[in-house]
């Protein structure tokens, strides 16, 4: 299930539903794979690594809405994206720019602050946070 929907646009860029499109049900869904695919690279692999742990990532894991915000600057930045092959209006390309450079921020943020993840896979999500910059820190190097 994707971790925005067009209420969460609406929120973010209040004139998204008034470009003669019904729903942008395509770009939540490929914002969720994009997402799904940089926290894993990102963030997952090196923390997961870092500390011992050799499960498969599972996005089930997540705290889905810690990627809200994330998945909207995804969205909007594919939304405008879909916008610019209709079009050579320079103002959706600003935007389609402005959103993924939101989206990059965010997420370097998010890698730097870490996820809520369920390590054990038993719904405890009280488990300590990692930032794939914090973990690689905590190796003794000799």
């Amino acid at each position: 299930m994707p971790y925005s929907s067009d209420s969460d646009l609406i929120k973010v860029q209040q004139d998204i539903m008034d470009l003669s499109v019904p729903d942008w049900a395509d770009q939540h869904i490929e914002a969720e794979r994009v997402i799904n695919r940089d926290v894993e690279t990102k963030w997952y692999r090196p923390v997961s690594s870092d500390i011992g742990v050799t499960a498969i990532f599972n996005p089930a894991l997540i705290i889905a809405t810690d990627l809200t915000m994330l998945s909207v600057f995804k969205a909007l930045e594919l939304a405008y994206l879909f916008m610019v092959h209709n079009t050579t209006d320079e103002h959706f390309i600003k935007k389609m720019e402005l959103f993924r450079l939101r989206y990059e921020t965010e997420l370097e943020s998010i890698i730097s602050n870490g996820l809520v993840y369920d390590w054990l896979g038993n719904g405890d999500t009280s488990q300590p946070i990692y930032s794939a910059n914090q973990s690689r820190f905590r190796r003794l190097v000799r």
